[in-house]
This record gives C-alpha cells, structure tokens and sequence, in this order.
C-alpha cells in the first residue's frame, strides 16, 4: 500500500489495519505518511549531502590533478634537465677519458723520462766519483810537484850560489893568467932575437904546446918566414871534423899569429 506514491510502513498488514477502527486507521496512516516524508528528507538530505561530498571530492581531486598535472611538468622539466646533465655528464666523461687517455701517456712518457733521467743521474754522479778521485790524485800529484819544485829550486838557488863562487874563482884565476901573461911577455920582450921559442899552440879543443912534433914543425914554420896554415893536415887531425875551430899560437917575442878554419872536407 502507497501513500502518494511512497509505499507505506506496514503496508503488509492492510488487512489487520483494516480491521481496526476508523480512528485507529487514520491515525495510522498519518503515521506512515509522516514517516514517509521524513524519509524521503533523510534520503534527500542523504542526497544532498552525499552530493556534496562528491562534489568537495570532486574539487580535491580536480586540485590534486592540477597538482598532479603542475608536478608532472615539474618532474618533466627535471626529467629533460636530468637527460641534458646526462648528456653533458656523457660528454664531459667523454672528454675525461680522453683527457684521462692523454693524461696516462704522459705518465708513462713522464716516467720514461724519469728512469732515462735517473739513468743520466747515476751516470753523472759515478763519473762526479771518478773526477773526484782524478782531482785528488791530481792535488796529490800538485802538492807531489809543489814539494819537488820547492826541493829543485833550493837546488838550484844552491847551486846558483855555486855556480857564482866558480864564476867569481874562474874570474880570479883569469885576472891571475892575465898577470902571468903580462908578466912572461915583459920577460920575453928581454930576450935577444935568436930562434922561436913556443909558448902556447891550440887548435880546437885541443891544446898541442907540449907535442914536440908539432912545435918543431911550427918553429920551422915561423924561422923561415911562412905562414902557418891552420888546418886539421898541419895540426895532425882534430875529432871535431867539420866545425869550425879556433887556432892559437904564442911565441917568446911576444909574437901571435891566429886564424880561422872552416874545416869541410876529408881530413887525412
């Protein structure tokens, strides 16, 4: 049973409701009615509210897909800076390889460099030993040297010193044979003018005034007036063949005859 078409509460039961008094039915159905319209304003306050609901969710959900939409273009914008950073971190590892590449050449080129300058090293400093030890032989041999030219030219100051004692004796004797030789030619100036008597006859390095032989044949030579030829054949040889000697001959009147031979020829 219906009520203005919304069904009625214990509609099942029409039989017994008709059963009841007048009174009682009516009151009834005014019941049911009333519980009738407040249940459809429940329902259409369950309704209403349920719209609401739905249309608050609605909008939260229409600001979480903006959101969702506004983080999208985010997260897409950090997905294409991350593929740009990860094209620039593909390019840059590139290149650090390649620098990397590089890099480990020079290392290698570096450390070849290294063992050829360690090498060099060790060569410089072994030959730095061997002139060191060159030097220190050489300052041996230098203070050697210094101590030796030191005893040398003590040696030769000492004989310097003798050398001028003889010099000055050899001049002593010299003034001595000048006052002998002076003294003789006074003497031989007193002698009448008999025959030639030798004093002295050189030739070369030789000295011949006690060669009877050659101061008889000088003698000879002299008396009779000829020249004396001085020659290596007058004076019986000489053992400096071919130089030139220097010939003296001293006789008792003071007389002196000299000559010059330059003797370049076969001496008999």
């Amino acid at each position: 049973m219906t009520l203005n078409g919304y069904p009625m509460v214990g509609a099942s039961n029409d039989a017994a409701a008709s059963a009841l008094c007048p009174n009682d039915q009516q009151t009834n159905l005014l019941a049911a009615k009333i519980a009738s319209v407040a249940a459809e304003k429940a329902k259409k306050e369950a309704e209403a509210r349920a719209a609401a609901q739905f249309k608050a969710k609605a909008e939260r959900d229409s600001l979480d897909l903006e959101e969702c939409r506004a983080e999208l273009i985010r997260l897409k914008a950090q997905l294409q800076e991350a593929q740009d950073a990860a094209k620039d971190s593909i390019s840059a590892s590139a290149t650090a390889k390649s620098t990397i590449d590089s890099l480990q050449k020079d290392v290698a080129a570096l450390r070849t460099s290294r063992d050829e300058l360690k090498s060099q090293l060790s060569q410089c400093i072994s030959e730095r030993d061997g002139r060191a030890n060159e030097l220190a032989n050489m300052t041996r041999d230098r203070d050697h040297f210094s101590s030796e030219l030191d005893r040398r030219t003590a040696e030769l100051k000492e004989k310097t010193f003798d050398h001028l004692a003889v010099l000055m004796e050899r001049d002593s004797v010299l003034d001595a044979l000048k006052e002998r030789d002076s003294d003789l030619k006074d003497r031989d100036l007193q002698l009448d003018g008999g025959g030639v008597t030798v004093r002295r006859i050189v030739w070369g390095p030789r000295d011949l005034t006690n060669d009877n032989n050659i101061s008889q044949k000088v003698e000879h030579y002299v008396n009779n007036g000829w020249n004396i030829p001085f020659t290596n054949d007058f004076f019986g040889g000489d053992p400096d063949y071919g130089n030139r000697k220097y010939g003296s001959i001293i006789f008792c009147k003071s007389r002196r005859i000299e000559g010059w031979e330059n003797e370049n020829h076969s001496v008999a």
